[in-house]
């Protein structure tokens, strides 16, 4: 399944590029890159499907300057795969998929969250993979921003409104192939561009939870938006998030955080289920209509 997933975005992203060209005048001279989709993606119906965005990709080392796909352009398309599945340098296989708020531990928590909520929902009925790496097979994980800025700005992210359009045709790829279920974007977007994206998740009956970004540093604005929604932060004790490296984190933020995914998730589920009901009159599932598909 990962397979004919992989080899539809890899043709898709390809037509893009050829409309769009390879990267944009702003951007370090690296084509986009499909997402990393797990070898059992979609292949159980009992399973939500799940697309995870991260923010923008980055050039954050110099040893991932080193990477092999600098040299061999045939390997840029599916770096993230390509990480995974062989390593390279110090990377060891099955540790890393080159999109570090996934592997480092907040959104691979956040995926087995989402899981777990979907499945209480009525949703899904197959339990999440305890173990990180049988649960990353199952979805699937991108940066919304498909290209880095320049080396010597290696380590800032792509928000600028403008920049960040010219990954749109991208992410709409994204949906169009992968027919996720449940969407995370952990990126701040502008109020326009949330909406565009909130657009293409609803056309293919997609749940759409936009959080904050989730860094290394920690996600510094959770507690404020948790304060804007009257939403409690009671989430102690917060055990250590599990990570694909082995450096769990825990304590800071985090808590706020998952506070917030929680409340953004129960209030996308709800305003989904009332466009469904409103859009065809039955009220028909959501995963109906996926499997339909």
């Amino acid at each position: 399944m990962s397979a004919a997933h992989r080899e539809r975005l890899r043709t898709a992203y390809a037509r893009i590029a050829r409309e769009h060209g390879d990267w944009p005048d702003w951007a370090a001279p690296l084509v986009a890159p499909i997402p990393f989709v797990g070898d059992h993606y979609a292949e159980d119906p009992d399973a939500p499907r799940l697309l995870v965005y991260a923010s923008a990709e980055n050039l954050i080392t110099s040893k991932r300057l080193a990477a092999p796909w600098f040299d061999d352009a045939s390997l840029a398309r599916d770096r993230h795969r390509f990480t995974w599945t062989r390593g390279w340098s110090d990377v060891a296989p099955g540790t890393r998929i080159g999109v570090a708020p996934y592997e480092d531990g907040p959104l691979l928590e956040a995926a087995d969250r989402l899981w777990r909520w979907e499945r209480d929902a009525g949703r899904a009925a197959r339990p999440v993979p305890e173990q990180p790496a049988a649960l990353t097979e199952h979805v699937a994980v991108a940066n919304f921003s498909k290209f880095a800025l320049s080396p010597e700005r290696a380590n800032d992210d792509v928000d600028d409104e403008a920049r960040l359009r010219d990954s749109l045709p991208y992410v709409q790829a994204d949906l169009d192939l992968l027919r996720p279920s449940v969407v995370l974007l952990a990126k701040t977007l502008s109020a326009a561009l949330t909406a565009e994206v909130a657009q293409f998740a609803a056309r293919r009956g997609a749940l759409l939870v936009v959080m904050p970004q989730a860094s290394g540093q920690g996600p510094l604005h959770a507690p404020a938006h948790l304060a804007r929604m009257r939403h409690p932060e009671a989430v102690a004790d917060l055990a250590p998030l599990r990570s694909l490296a082995g450096k769990p984190r825990t304590g800071g933020a985090w808590p706020a955080w998952f506070a917030l995914l929680r409340a953004r998730y129960d209030a996308a589920a709800t305003c989904l289920r009332a466009a469904e009901s409103f859009s065809d009159g039955t009220g028909a599932s959501r995963r109906a209509g996926l499997e339909a598909q």
